[in-house]
């Protein structure tokens, strides 16, 4: 399993801005913890982070046939697409689209599955 993490605007600031709202946890504290878990799972994972969103499409388009998934977290696009108007609205709309548990175990369920046929 190859997995892909593209992260969106504003991403590499987890930790430093905003700590009440945000939190401490850096993206480099994510990924760290992310490669460790993909590493029991015997999954590969690739990350990228830009705060330019032409790049995130086009890093989309360029995993065509090279990842098995793509996991976006569009950070900041949410409100610079004009899907929420403030970045906490957006965050409230990711924390329930992707971190309802129904993600990860999607995803743990994907890997094991994956790895059963190899």
């Amino acid at each position: 399993m190859n997995i892909l993490f593209l992260n969106g605007p504003n991403l590499n600031l987890l930790g430093q801005r905003e700590p009440g709202i945000y939190g401490t946890t850096s993206l480099d504290d994510i990924e760290a913890q992310v490669r460790q878990r993909a590493k029991l799972l015997k999954a590969e994972v690739s990350f990228r982070q830009s705060n330019l969103e032409g790049e995130l499409v086009a890093w989309i388009q360029e995993a065509r046939g090279k990842f098995d998934v793509i996991v976006l977290n569009a950070a900041a696009a949410l409100v610079v697409g004009g899907v929420a108007k403030q970045p906490m609205q957006a965050a409230r709309l990711a924390e329930q689209s992707i971190d309802s548990g129904q993600a990860q175990y999607k995803l743990e369920r994907l890997i094991q599955a994956t790895n059963k046929k190899s």
